[in-house]
């Protein structure tokens, strides 16, 4: 064994010790944590606890029954004879309903992000 190679090696034996050393510190360390707030919880828990003072009395409604509204369709856009939804017109141009959204933030209408996207063949 070289010289370098039998430094190489106690670097290594030294490097595992330390290791070993620190995990050794930080699994104690751990426990002590753990053991620290279960005394906490444990001691919260044995408080007794007071009863609510309340200024009027609860009174408890019966819940209504969920109305179902119907599903409100988005306002169709029209584009070289085409009426799509914003969220149809993004599915055919392949991006998602927020990128669309984005989009006509950006270019001002859902007609001028399909014309920018389909570029001359939406001139109809």
């Amino acid at each position: 064994m070289t010289p370098a190679e039998r430094a190489r090696l106690i670097d290594k034996q030294e490097f595992e010790a330390e290791c070993r050393a620190v995990r050794e510190r930080v699994f104690a360390r751990l426990g002590v944590k753990q053991r620290e707030d279960r005394t906490h919880v444990l001691h919260a828990m044995a408080k007794p606890v007071q009863p609510g003072q309340f200024k009027r009395p609860f009174e408890v409604q019966p819940a209504e029954p969920p109305s179902h509204k119907p599903k409100r369709n988005g306002r169709p856009h029209t584009v070289a004879g085409r009426s799509l939804t914003r969220r149809q017109w993004a599915a055919e141009l392949g991006i998602t309903y927020n990128n669309m959204n984005q989009a006509v933030h950006i270019h001002g209408s859902v007609e001028a992000v399909v014309r920018r996207r389909l570029g001359a063949s939406a001139n109809g």
